[in-house]
């Protein structure tokens, strides 16, 4: 039985809910994670980047499945399934089993283990001693785990979601080379959903902000979220793509049958007026057909990418700035 993962459950049901929702949730984690000490070993808490995460990926998260929901119903008209069919695939977008639930959530809590002691730099003297230390050390420990839970949970359902949205594309959607609006909603997929990843590497900056943590530790995490973003983008649009693209192919090689066809073998030129006209007709639609756009994307679709990529680059160049000014003033 599908039903929505538990980050959905933390959004409160109102306007301005995911506002409010990533308000509350800052302010409670950023008090619990500030109350710890620096360990023995010099360990800081990474307060800002754990209250920060927690509180973007959740409300971001409501957000995407929304627009994700959207997007099918726009794509709707084109989709060879029944009204049965579109209704539970519209309420499994942002659902999972209890049993997948289960299994990623576990998969989180070893990815959580595995980076802290990546980041202790020693598997057997780390995580026990580390913590014994002090509160400081549970509280960091605890920051961790519930972080790299809620992204994994986050981008498995995203990933599921992508999925469904892939085979849609490949089965059941119908396609028209000179009319790809009606597509738009494999891009919004595509890019909305890589959005939660995008503004996630992008607060890795705060680690070195108000922790002990220098940027390179945030690296394996940057890069182990950065394989599921690619898998985002892709999957959604590459199927509609592949299509398009065939699509694309035949109707070129078609066209070039039925000119071959009305020329009958004649010199450029020595055709009669009425092959001419039928000629330039089929000249004139194999023009359409190569400007035909095998992607389905549009201006705003492509402006939105744009910005989201550029996201990471500027807040970690900012974050290296202030890294900087601290160092020269301190």
């Amino acid at each position: 039985m599908t039903r929505p993962i538990w980050p959905l459950y933390l959004v409160l049901p109102f306007k301005y809910g995911r506002l409010v929702t990533a308000l509350v949730i800052f302010v409670v984690a950023y008090a619990f994670f500030s109350r710890a000490p620096t360990t023995a070993s010099g360990f800081t808490t990474p307060s800002l980047f754990f209250s920060a995460v927690l509180a973007y990926i959740i409300p971001v998260f409501s957000l995407i499945t929304e627009h994700c929901r959207q997007a099918l119903t726009e794509l709707r008209p084109q989709l060879d399934i029944s009204d049965a069919d579109f209704e539970q695939l519209h309420d499994e977008i942002g659902g999972s089993s209890l049993k997948h639930t289960a299994f990623f959530a576990l998969l989180g809590l070893a990815g959580g283990t595995a980076h802290l002691i990546l980041l202790l730099q020693s598997a057997t003297d780390g995580i026990l001693p580390y913590l014994q230390q002090s509160p400081g050390a549970l509280i960091g420990w605890i920051g961790t785990l519930l972080v790299w839970l809620t992204i994994t949970t986050v981008m498995a359902s995203l990933i599921d979601t992508a999925i469904r949205f892939a085979r849609l594309g490949a089965e059941t959607c119908r396609v028209d080379l000179l009319n790809t609006q009606p597509l738009i909603g494999f891009a919004r997929v595509a890019i909305i959903s890589s959005l939660a990843i995008i503004g996630a590497q992008a607060l890795f900056s705060l680690m070195s902000i108000d922790s002990s943590i220098s940027m390179k530790s945030a690296l394996p995490g940057l890069i182990g979220m950065g394989i599921p973003l690619l898998a985002l983008f892709a999957v959604p649009i590459w199927p509609v793509h592949k299509r398009l693209s065939a699509t694309k192919t035949h109707a070129l090689a078609q066209l070039n049958q039925r000119i071959e066809q009305c020329r009958d073998g004649a010199t450029l030129g020595d055709e009669s007026v009425a092959v001419m006209t039928q000629i330039n007709q089929l000249l004139m639609l194999r023009r359409e057909v190569l400007l035909a756009p095998v992607w389905p994307f549009d201006a705003g679709a492509i402006t939105r990418l744009v910005l989201y990529i550029i996201i990471v680059p500027l807040t970690w160049a900012g974050a290296a700035l202030i890294e900087m000014l601290l160092e020269n003033v301190v």
